[in-house]
């Protein structure tokens, strides 16, 4: 499977499966919802042919789009090329399915179709274990919070505390749960 990952903006880190035709721009409808000034409300398309390549096509964008650091109109894509839409830079990159499947986390926006196709792409293991314990972390935090023991001890929950917040920004302890543990 196909997808073009992240590697700088504000989705950085998230990688979206390339379908058939896979719109990108600022327009909530798009596939790959941008929130950059720079990128046009629907900006540029990425094709996939009948052969299995990937075409890559602005739509008459405003600031352009760059495959390699070079302006582009179109462009036939292969593994690794960087297109750079606005300050969002993506990898095109190949992902096998079956290790995608054991190993993605779904990554879910809040509005537009782009949730049908968003991925994550592979996961090294150190990567999952860091996910894994700030899952853990939060659980437990709720877990005391449920118990009346209050959120966790972070500076943000200190701060929290002092400023009368609802809820901890760091482990997300519900209200009235701000009291030291």
């Amino acid at each position: 499977m196909k997808v073009l990952h992240a590697r700088r903006g504000p989705l950085q880190g998230n990688a979206y499966q390339v379908g058939a035709r896979t719109l990108i721009g600022r327009d909530p409808e798009c596939d790959i919802q941008l929130v950059d000034r720079e990128a046009s409300r629907k900006h540029a398309c990425v094709l996939e042919q009948d052969d299995g390549s990937i075409l890559l096509r602005d739509l008459a964008s405003q600031n352009g789009t760059r495959v390699g650091g070079e302006s582009v109109r179109e462009a036939l894509l292969s593994i690794g090329d960087e297109v750079e839409i606005g300050d969002t830079c993506f990898e095109l990159r190949e992902v096998d399915e079956a290790l995608a499947r054991t190993q993605e986390i779904d990554m879910k926006l809040i509005s537009g179709s782009a949730q049908a196709v968003t991925v994550a792409a592979t996961l090294s293991e150190e990567d999952r274990a860091g996910i894994m314990a700030v899952l853990q972390e939060r659980r437990a935090a709720a877990e005391r919070a449920r118990e009346g023991k209050g959120c966790c001890d972070s500076p943000l929950a200190e701060r929290a505390r002092q400023e009368g917040w609802p809820h901890c920004p760091a482990c997300g302890g519900a209200p009235g749960s701000l009291q030291k543990p």
